[in-house]
């Protein structure tokens, strides 16, 4: 029972040792426009904190937005 239980125990606290990363890209400002220009491509998620904002690129991923 010790021969399965232990690399049990292993495989699982490896899993909460080293979580995979999480890739997200965050732009915060607060005055102006923040803007994802029509060439540029993004290939993570997307958080936007600004005033205002002008997405013509490409997002591969998610797209939150909080602006005025």
């Amino acid at each position: 029972m010790k021969k399965i239980i232990f690399p049990l125990f292993i495989i699982l606290a490896s899993l909460f040792t080293f979580p995979a990363p999480a890739l997200a890209k965050v732009i915060i400002q607060e005055k102006g426009t923040v803007v994802v220009g029509a060439i540029e491509v993004i290939d993570d998620d997307l958080f936007i904190g600004a005033e205002n904002v002008d997405i013509s690129g490409t997002v591969n991923g998610d797209v939150y937005v909080g602006a005025g």
